[in-house]
C-alpha cells in the first residue's frame, strides 16, 4: 500500500516535471526562432553595410583621384597649404564683393585704355613733349601741394580769426552792457543832482497826464491836433493840418487854448480824485465858451455830460444862451 502510494506520488512528480521541460522546451524553440530571425536580419545588415562600405570606399579612392587631379591642376604643391587656407577665417561675402568690384574697375581700365589706344592710332610718340610734359606736370604738382599747404594755412588762420571774432563779440556784449549800466548810473547822477530827480518824476507824471488829455482833446478838435511834451517838460502842438509839424501852445487862438486847458483839467482832477479816494468830486469851469463855435460848444458839453455820468458834480459859470439852455439845473445871477 505504502509502496503504491509513494509510486503515485513520484509518477505525479515525473509527470509535473515533464510538463515543466516540455514548456521549457516550448520557450527555448520560440526564443531560438526569434533569434535565428534577429541573426538573419543582422547577418542582412552586416551585408549591407559591408556593401556601403565598398561603395564608399570606392567613392573616396575615385575622390582621392579627383583631388590629386585638382591639385596638380592648381597653384598649390600639397593638401597642407589648402588646410592651411581652409582654416582660416576669411570672410567669403567681403572677398566676393572685392572681387566684383576689382572686376568692374577692370573693365572701367580696359575701356579706358581701348579709348586712349583709339585716340594715339594717330599720333607718334615724342619723347621730349613727354619729358617736358612731366616737368610740368611735376611743377603743378608742385604748386598743387603749395596751394594746398597755403589753403590749410588760411584755413588755420581762419580758425583763429573766427576765435578771436567769438571773443570780440563776447567782449562788445560784455561792453554794452557796461555802457547801459553806465549809461543808467549817470541818469541816476543827474536825477539826484540838484533838482533832476523832481524834475525825472514830474516829467513822468506831465507825459501820463499828456496822453490822458489827448483822448478828449483829440475829440474836441477832430483829430486836428495834439498835446505833447518837449525836453523842457513844456507842452507843446502838433498841428497835424501843417504836415504835423510842433508849435508852441502860446499860439493857439482863445478857442483852442481853452480846449486844451479843459483836456488837461479833467486828468488832473481824476488823479485828485484818486489820490484822496474821494466818491464825487466837483469840477467848475469859469467862462470860456464864448470864444467856442457852436460846434465845439457841442462837443465840451458832450464831454460835460460824459463827466456827469462819471459821478462827477460839474460846474458852469458862462453867460453863453445855447449852453444854459442846454443846463439842467442852472443858477441864474442878475
Amino acid at each position: 500500500m505504502r509502496e503504491s502510494e509513494a509510486v503515485e506520488q513520484e509518477y505525479t512528480a515525473l509527470k509535473r516535471s515533464n510538463l515543466e521541460i516540455e514548456r521549457d522546451y516550448i520557450a527555448l524553440s520560440e526564443r531560438l526562432n526569434e533569434l535565428n530571425s534577429q541573426f538573419a536580419a543582422q547577418n542582412s545588415l552586416v551585408q549591407t553595410i559591408v556593401e556601403q562600405l565598398g561603395h564608399i570606399e570606392r567613392e573616396s579612392q575615385e575622390a582621392d583621384v579627383t583631388l590629386q587631379q585638382l591639385l596638380e591642376a592648381s597653384p598649390f604643391e600639397t593638401l597642407e597649404e589648402i588646410r592651411q587656407i581652409l582654416a582660416e577665417n576669411l570672410s567669403v561675402i567681403q572677398i566676393r564683393q572685392e572681387l566684383e568690384q576689382f572686376q568692374i574697375q577692370f573693365e572701367t581700365v580696359k575701356a579706358q585704355i581701348s579709348q586712349l589706344e583709339k585716340k594715339l592710332v594717330d599720333q607718334v610718340y615724342d619723347e621730349n613733349q613727354f619729358l617736358a610734359q612731366e616737368k610740368i606736370l611735376d611743377e603743378s604738382a608742385q604748386e598743387l601741394k603749395a596751394s594746398t599747404e597755403n589753403v590749410a594755412r588760411l584755413q588755420q588762420e581762419r580758425d583763429q580769426l573766427r576765435i578771436a571774432y567769438a571773443k570780440k563779440e563776447n567782449l562788445q556784449q560784455q561792453q554794452i552792457k557796461l555802457s547801459l549800466r553806465h549809461d543808467n548810473l549817470k541818469q541816476l547822477f543827474n536825477l539826484f543832482k540838484g533838482a533832476g530827480f523832481v524834475q525825472y518824476v514830474s516829467s513822468i507824471y506831465l507825459r501820463q497826464l499828456c496822453d490822458h488829455a489827448n483822448i478828449r482833446f483829440h475829440r474836441m478838435t477832430r483829430n486836428q491836433l495834439s498835446l505833447q511834451l518837449n525836453d523842457n517838460n513844456e507842452f507843446e502842438i502838433i498841428d497835424y493840418l501843417n504836415e504835423g509839424k510842433n508849435r508852441s501852445v502860446k499860439t493857439l487862438s482863445g478857442g483852442q487854448a481853452f480846449q486844451v486847458s479843459l483836456s488837461l483839467a479833467l486828468p488832473l482832477a481824476e488823479s485828485v480824485q484818486s489820490n484822496s479816494r474821494a466818491a464825487r468830486n466837483f469840477f467848475f469851469i469859469d467862462e470860456g465858451f464864448g470864444t467856442q463855435d457852436i460846434t465845439s460848444v457841442n462837443i465840451v458839453f458832450e464831454t460835460l455830460l460824459d463827466l456827469h455820468k462819471e459821478n462827477r458834480i460839474v460846474g458852469i459859470i458862462s453867460h453863453v444862451e445855447e449852453l444854459k439852455e442846454r443846463i439842467p439845473v442852472s443858477l441864474s445871477i442878475e
